[in-house]
């Protein structure tokens, strides 16, 4: 029953697919236009722009169309 139990955990471990936006928080940054696309798809003004907004993933430059 442990082993059944814990290969059940771990299926449910391995499924889950980590969300790239998280729950904003309030935050400041300095205006610096250094542009991140983040994971969803829309383009930042800067990475702490980003992280600001929840992202959590990201690449540097411009989101493409």
């Amino acid at each position: 029953m442990k082993t059944l139990f814990g290969l059940l955990l771990l299926c449910a471990l391995i499924s889950c697919k980590k969300d790239c936006v998280v729950e904003p928080e309030p935050c400041g940054c300095i205006w610096v236009y250094d542009p991140v696309c983040g994971c969803n798809n829309v383009t930042y003004g800067s990475a702490c722009e980003a992280r600001c907004d929840g992202v959590v993933e990201y690449t540097e430059g411009e989101c493409e169309d």
